[in-house]
């Protein structure tokens, strides 16, 4: 199925799709393929998505700037074009899984967390502890994360203020 459109300016522009559509719609009456309909289709305009892919672009600037790398160095380590990086950034485009694991990857985050972010799920805002960041991370061995959490324990005991009775 084709997705292009023109509209009464002759402006190009691509269609999503949005929603099933019923059973008894019929084929497009200048269909030589006489296929049916199986979508509503709408303009991907829709100011809420396009608001989505601009903030998509800022976070993975910001991520990039906290990494202090060029858009350059990030594209090449991502496997990116340099213009496509910058589309990105702008809100241009949607990228694809692909290119937000490989994004996430070159940028040192997690690709699950960009993947959500791309979706639409909203980050958790409040602050993890580091207790939790300990046990949550899965390249830490049971051994390391209790050797670690120990360590830590230890040093909060040292800094709690004495209890003068």
């Amino acid at each position: 199925m084709r997705t292009d459109w023109a509209n009464d300016t002759g402006e190009l522009g691509r269609w999503r799709l949005w929603q099933v559509a019923p059973a008894s719609w019929q084929p497009a009456p200048n269909s030589a393929s006489g296929a049916w309909y199986s979508a509503l289709v709408c303009p991907s305009t829709d100011s809420y998505w396009q608001e989505h892919l601009r903030q998509l672009g800022a976070f993975i600037k910001a991520q990039r700037a906290l990494n202090q790398m060029s858009q350059r160095e990030l594209a090449r380590l991502a496997d990116v074009s340099d213009t496509y990086l910058s589309q990105l950034e702008r809100g241009r485009h949607e990228p694809s899984l692909s290119v937000l694991r490989a994004l996430a990857e070159s940028l040192g985050i997690r690709p699950d967390e960009l993947i959500l972010y791309a979706a639409g799920v909203p980050l958790r805002t409040e602050p993890v502890s580091s207790e939790e960041a300990i046990r949550a991370d899965n390249r830490l061995t049971q051994p390391q994360r209790s050797a670690l959490l120990t360590v830590l324990h230890s040093y909060l005991d040292a800094n709690r203020p004495a209890v003068i009775e």
